[in-house]
């Protein structure tokens, strides 16, 4: 790597708000790099400071010769820990790059390694650097200036690239398109489909809520916490809306069925290229595929647009995207260290982890092994004896109340409300820092999907305030009193919150249930593993009376279960 010309000026940025001047010469820069991106911009780089400045620190490395910007590399670092950088963008962005016209990469990398040197920074961590950047040839030399790295496969962004076949603009309505997928025949049977492009920002904004919703239950559906649940995450959207909008780069596109959102894709529009970055639909109608009726629609828009020559469909390798695309662009990470052993560490994991995915076995035995090992470390000594004494002796007792009259309970303050995946989305948001709820919500939440096919119901009883919500599920079971001849249901699963559990909240939304019970014309029962003594205690002052139990015991092998009479429930005060 040649020495950089002396005479490149650096300046270091903490902030860019307010730096007008730097904005337009940054994005021209953008525009001259091999492959513009949106998320190379100035206003992406300003969104991702704005939303995450209460963690990361922006570091903005800006280059000139005799007056005039030349790069820009904008990255962070940790707020606990200044000498490690990435990219600012690497958390948000598809691709991330230093910015230059092709020519001064070199020069901008060099004169980057050296600023790295004179601030004595350990390390850095570019990631998602697409594979064909000048950038990693620059940086195949970092050695010369005093840095070794070391670079690995990161993702496969596939695309779908068009042939311009007329000179018809992009936006064209749903009825001029053939609905010759299945997809959208489907959907076309359940109403009329409308199709709309929203890239100003005061259209956008009021449609972010409903999507930030949608994403969040779909995430839940799938047993996994969306990462909008995090304020950061739904500020930089707004933030993103409010930014890129004005300069026509935004583009959400809306699926509608009957007038009512179904479907969106949260994208943009840069450089004749539409990116599938932030996608959802309504879960209510997944078995419809309205997502893949809205990326069918794009498809099909983009082959006939003169304005569009290609969709990136972003990271993952979703089976979708790999039987749409017809191209792609692989991205590399790459760590950046001053001390040689520990980039020999580095080294030597990423083969072994580039060795072990080689074979798909072993790969899923690692995970598990490094999954059992993890939990034996955070496992205190006695914990891990008492679950080896678990798996040889163990005994777990049920007890099973029958409500046996009205309720005991009478408060109006209270509402119940059977679970959907809306009300779900709603509370997850509203209880984002609690992640004992959130972890009730993501192991529950697929059951809801069960419920038009099964006889299980979820509930959600809220009363003055929301972080005091309760969720109980119920399940039709056969007659479990051989003399009563009402059909029975069964409260089998239960969360409240610590602070109320045990107490009247908890006895109240108890009886809630119950009644929405009786509402259908069948006696409510309850189940309750003995060792919840907080449900006991809630169930002592109430409607339910206890009835029997069921008792299962282990030694070594699984004995046969025991049933035993309760005339009371063994809880304390």
């Amino acid at each position: 790597m040649n020495s950089p010309p002396s005479e490149i000026q650096i300046s270091v940025l903490k902030t860019i708000e307010g730096e007008e001047e730097l904005r337009e010469q940054w994005n021209n820069l953008v525009l001259q790099t091999e492959a513009p991106q949106v998320f190379f911009t100035y206003e992406w780089a300003l969104a991702v400071e704005r939303a995450f400045k209460s963690t990361i620190q922006p570091w903005i490395f800006a280059f000139a010769k005799h007056g005039k910007l030349i790069g820009v590399a904008a990255l962070a670092c940790d707020m606990s820990d200044s000498k490690k950088f990435f990219f600012l963008g690497a958390s948000t962005g598809d691709y991330c790059d230093v910015i230059s016209t092709p020519g001064d990469r070199e020069d901008v990398v060099t004169a980057l390694l050296r600023e790295f040197q004179k601030l004595k920074i350990r390390g850095a961590f570019f990631a998602s650097v697409p594979e064909d950047s000048i950038t990693l040839q620059a940086l195949a030399q970092s050695h010369s200036a005093g840095y070794w790295n070391t670079s690995q496969p990161a993702y496969t962004c596939r695309r779908i690239v068009f042939d311009r076949k007329s000179t018809n603009p992009i936006g064209s309505s749903v009825s001029e398109h053939r609905l010759n997928s299945e997809k959208l025949r489907r959907l076309s049977k359940l109403g009329k489909i409308s199709f709309e492009h929203l890239q100003a920002t005061d259209e956008i904004a009021p449609v972010l809520d409903p999507m930030i919703k949608a994403q969040i239950a779909r995430f839940l559906s799938t047993n996994r916490l969306s990462p909008l649940l995090r304020p950061e995450r739904r500020n930089f959207l707004a933030e993103l809306t409010s930014l890129l909008g004005p300069r026509h780069w935004m583009d959400l596109s809306v699926l509608r069925l009957n007038g009512r959102d179904i479907a969106w894709n949260f994208g943009f529009r840069f450089e004749e290229v539409l990116f599938w970055y932030l996608p959802g639909f309504d879960t209510a109608l997944e078995s419809h595929r309205p997502g893949g009726g809205l990326l069918n629609l794009l498809n099909e828009e983009g082959e006939q647009a003169a304005n569009l020559k290609e969709i990136d469909l972003g990271l993952g390798d979703e089976s979708y995207k790999v039987h749409l695309a017809n191209a792609q662009r692989k991205t590399l990470n790459v760590h950046l260290g001053a001390n040689f052993f520990s980039h020999s560490k580095t080294l030597v994991r990423n083969e072994m982890v580039k060795r072990i995915k080689s074979f798909p076995a072993v790969e899923q035995f690692a995970r598990s092994l490094l999954g059992a090992t993890s939990q034996v470390i955070k496992s205190s000594k006695l914990s891990l004896l008492q679950r080896i004494f678990r798996k040889i002796f163990s005994s777990d007792e049920t007890i099973f109340f029958e409500s046996a009259g009205d309720c005991r309970l009478k408060n109006s303050s209270y509402e119940t409300e059977a679970l959907h995946w809306n009300n779900l989305a709603v509370l997850a948001l509203q209880n984002s820092e609690d992640p004992e709820m959130l972890e009730y919500l993501r192991q529950t939440a697929p059951r809801i999907r069960l419920a038009k096919k099964k006889s299980v119901h979820g509930f959600v009883v809220q009363g003055y305030d929301s972080k005091n919500a309760q969720y109980y599920w119920v399940d039709e079971i056969p007659m479990l009193a051989d003399e009563h001849p009402q059909p029975a249901a069964m409260i089998f699963d239960h969360w409240a919150p610590a602070s109320i559990r045990g107490k009247q909240l908890q006895k109240a939304a108890i009886e809630c249930v119950a009644e929405e019970i009786k509402k259908q014309g069948k006696t409510p029962w309850f189940s309750v593993n003995h060792a919840e003594q907080n449900v006991l205690h809630a169930l002592q002052n109430s409607s339910f009376n206890p009835r029997y139990a069921i008792i299962h015991r282990k030694f070594i092998f699984s004995m046969p279960a025991e049933r035993k009479q309760v005339h009371h429930p063994q809880a304390r005060p």
